[in-house]
């Protein structure tokens, strides 16, 4: 089983390096004919890296992770995993950024779900698949995907721009909307659009407030008026008794 495992590893070698298929597909053929006889983390790691080099990720990935299975403690393995995985992430992360672009947004939030599916801490994929959210007017999602984002990566300054738009458009916080917009400008000075949403926010920000002191004054005036009405009402049917 060893000499014939180190067969196809030469086999695979060689044909890698002289970019010989035939070669290729005989080590392939020899590792297949090995892991249905026993199946072993070696023979199932050696059948991942050749399917990565085929291009073959999916099956690459199903080959490592069939080694970890064989062998949990199998740190190789789990590298090479990560290792296809990420480009796999990044494949639909591409593909998502297409959909995105032709305004098909619905379809670049599956895709972006599926990179993270690949890669849990895809901070772009994270970041856009908020966006994606956001034009689909689902704010709430938006919010928690890029807060997602900001636990992993703090200093990511499009986040935090990202996530004081959500927090303006979705819920109205001006708040913390400005405080958002203040982190991204502090990361990166030169940010002009975090400059330009800040400026906005502030004015909204001011006219709620207006609106409020408003609001307020209206209900003032109209509780005060009330009273001198009831008041005057009052005076008026005491005058009626004495009468």
């Amino acid at each position: 089983y060893s000499a014939t495992n180190h067969l196809g590893q030469v086999l695979y070698e060689v044909g890698r390096a002289a970019g010989d298929a035939e070669k290729i597909d005989g080590a392939e053929k020899i590792w297949r004919d090995l892991i249905a006889r026993e199946e072993t983390r070696f023979v199932a790691l050696n059948l991942g890296l050749l399917m990565e080099n085929k291009k073959d990720h999916t099956a690459a990935e199903a080959w490592f992770a069939k080694a970890l299975e064989l062998s949990p403690d199998y740190a190789r393995a789990q590298v090479n995993l990560e290792k296809v995985r990420g480009k796999m992430a990044r494949a639909l992360f591409a593909e998502a950024m297409v959909f995105s672009a032709e305004g098909q947004y619905a379809e670049a939030l599956a895709k972006h779900r599926r990179a993270l599916d690949k890669n849990t801490s895809y901070i772009e994929a994270l970041v856009n698949s908020a966006y994606c959210m956001s034009r689909l007017d689902d704010h709430e999602g938006a919010i928690e995907a890029v807060t997602t984002s900001l636990s992993l990566y703090p200093r990511h300054s499009i986040g935090h721009n990202n996530l004081g738009t959500y927090l303006e458009d979705g819920r109205k916080d001006y708040a913390r909307a400005e405080h958002h917009y203040l982190r991204a400008i502090e990361l990166n000075p030169g940010f002009t659009k975090a400059h330009k949403n800040l400026a906005r926010v502030r004015l909204k920000a001011h006219k709620n407030l207006a609106r409020v002191r408003r609001l307020r004054r209206e209900k003032w005036g109209t509780i005060f008026g009330a009273g001198i009405l009831m008041t005057l009402v009052l005076c008026f049917y005491k005058w009626v008794r004495r009468r």
